[in-house]
């Protein structure tokens, strides 16, 4: 069996190069698709975070006498619903809880891993019994 160091061990080429991932940046960046998907993904993912600001309307007071309007009707842009509730309105705040229901499990892995990543650096690893009790 070789002989290998640990200084002999490099990372992944990718995850190493920074010319790989300006190499990314700048394939994206030309990429006219992908800058109108991602400016598409930033309007609604802004428009979710300021929309007590950006709704026209509340988006649960409906009046009946408002109820199933046309896309276009004036004052409701994408109409409204059977209880006469903006559509836009209801989109633009329905969008919170989807960000919210997107983001928080992707921050709850991230702050696993974190948190394991600490414990292995302040505590040489996870012991044996702890190992086995948590597979």
């Amino acid at each position: 069996m070789a002989d290998i160091s640990l200084t002999q061990l490099q990372p992944l080429d990718a995850v190493r190069s920074a010319g790989y991932w300006q190499n990314v940046g700048a394939r994206l960046v030309r990429d006219k698709t992908a800058m109108a998907a991602a400016a598409v993904l930033l309007l609604l993912v802004l428009a979710a975070i300021f929309a007590p600001l950006v709704a026209p309307l509340d988006p649960l007071d409906g009046r009946l006498t408002n109820r199933l309007k046309p896309i276009g009707t004036e004052g409701h842009l994408l109409g409204t619903d059977e209880l006469g509730r903006d559509m836009l309105s209801r989109l633009i705040w329905g969008g919170r809880l989807s960000l919210l229901m997107g983001v928080t499990p992707v921050g709850a892995g991230v702050h696993h891993r974190i948190g394991r990543w600490y414990h292995r650096r302040l505590c040489g690893g996870l012991d044996q019994h702890h190992h086995h009790a948590h597979h």
